[in-house]
């Protein structure tokens, strides 16, 4: 459950991400909007949608050990652990001026990499169906400060939407990480 806008302007990455965690404890399930989810690592904005587990651990305990490499041996032991989990699928996002790549790891399907294009804005999460990117146009030529606020309402416009039919998916509270 999570909404994640990331998009890349003439002087840094912006990324903004809701606060939202989903808990299930035996039968009973709940939400939480005080979760962050966007890392900074080895000069990349990191992210995760999907399963979000290594081991009995969450992602970002272990985030050193997750690199922009298909064929790191951490993305074969997420696939593993997925076999027995209702989540199937896992995707981790590194994003700076230079690269903006996902590595998708898919119980059933096997580990890719897919590489976008240099002025593509990436919409992760559950609460994607919601965004309308028309705020966030001509980036390249724009800096993270004239960005923010378009960033910002394109956020909020998909909350309300959400809102609007009824939706949960992720939390208003949000977290803008900059690089």
């Amino acid at each position: 459950m999570s909404l994640i806008i990331a998009v890349r302007c003439k002087n840094g990455c912006l990324v903004i991400a809701d606060r939202r965690t989903h808990i299930k404890c035996g039968g009973t399930q709940s939400h939480r909007d005080n979760f962050l989810k966007v890392l900074k690592q080895d000069g990349y904005l990191v992210w995760n949608h999907g399963y979000n587990r290594i081991g009995d651990q969450d992602w970002k305990l272990r985030a050193s050990e997750i690199t922009p490499d298909p064929a790191n041996p951490v993305f074969a032991k997420i696939q593993h652990e997925m076999e027995t989990k209702p989540d199937r699928k896992a995707s981790y996002v590194f994003m700076n001026m230079t690269t903006l790549s996902e590595v998708i790891v898919c119980a059933d399907t096997g580990i890719t990499l897919k590489d976008h294009m240099p002025n593509d804005r990436i919409v992760s999460g559950s609460g994607d169906k919601y965004v309308a990117l028309t705020l966030l146009t001509d980036l390249p030529k724009k800096k993270c400060g004239d960005v923010q606020k378009p960033l910002e309402l394109t956020f909020m416009s998909a909350h309300a939407k959400m809102t609007k039919q009824g939706g949960i998916e992720f939390s208003q509270d949000h977290d803008i990480t900059r690089l």
